[in-house]
């Protein structure tokens, strides 16, 4: 579940933004900028799992998602293609052969009306600064986690461990899904991270019964340059989800 959850693009994201219902603005040709807004994924991921997602989400001010009529979105010059009608997702997507993610580098999102007025936004993917990584193939609360790159990155990277599990109830059983580990991990100088001992939140070893155990490392890119179109929380900063690079392991448990 974890696994899939992290692979396919944006389906938690768009499902959160999107309701039953059709937005008004889906059959009309919107003028200018003023009543859409945007949110911009672009994700590389590396470790048990490559693969790499790159799409836009166009929702209105109500929340609801839709894909504006005759609106192109081009990223560094490569036409992004909207999902057909049959699939329930809408937003725009680029196949990996068009387009390569690679560290270190600038990806310029630009929108365009039908009648020519666009915008664009600028994300820099982070620097993958490493060759090899490794892990233990194990994991227990008891010894955390130890990792370790090869050369060391030259920056910390944030860490997130999250635990798939059936949680054992008195009188039922039910999926659930703990991140038991979420934080920034510093590199030594021999490029080997250890975080100790690791304390759950809701999963418990001793009665729930764990599914997969999936160990994240991750880099944020960061916004150059931010359009209108792009959603701010209420610090005024604008919001950066499932952007930059990510190390996925599955990790067997033991308790």
């Amino acid at each position: 579940m974890s696994i899939k959850r992290k692979v396919i693009v944006l389906a938690s994201v768009v499902l959160a933004i999107t309701s039953c219902c059709d937005s008004p603005l889906e059959d009309v040709e919107l003028e200018d900028f003023s009543l859409v807004r945007a949110t911009f994924h672009a994700k590389r991921i590396y470790g048990d799992y490559p693969n790499q997602s790159v799409s836009v989400v166009c929702f209105d001010k109500n929340g609801k998602a839709f894909l504006p009529k005759g609106m192109t979105i081009a990223v560094n010059g490569v036409y992004m293609k909207p999902t057909p009608s049959s699939v329930l997702l809408d937003l725009y997507t680029i196949a990996p052969s068009s387009l390569q993610l690679m560290g270190d580098s600038s990806y310029s999102f630009v929108m365009t009306l039908p009648n020519g007025k666009s915008c664009r936004s600028i994300v820099h993917m982070p620097k993958v600064d490493f060759r090899v990584f490794e892990t233990s193939p194990t994991f227990t609360f008891e010894t955390g986690i130890v990792a370790s790159w090869t050369p060391s990155p030259t920056n910390p990277l944030q860490c997130r461990l999250i635990v798939d599990y059936i949680k054992k109830a008195e009188t039922s059983q039910a999926y659930a899904t703990d991140t038991v580990l979420n934080t920034v991990i510093a590199k030594d100088s021999t490029g080997t991270v250890k975080t100790g001992k690791i304390i759950p939140s809701k999963f418990n070893p001793a009665v729930d019964s764990v599914k997969t155990v999936e160990l994240n490392f991750f880099r944020k890119a960061r916004l150059e340059y931010a359009s209108e179109l792009m959603p701010q929380n209420s610090s005024g900063t604008v919001e950066m989800n499932d952007i930059g690079f990510y190390i996925i392991r599955k990790l067997a448990f033991q308790k």
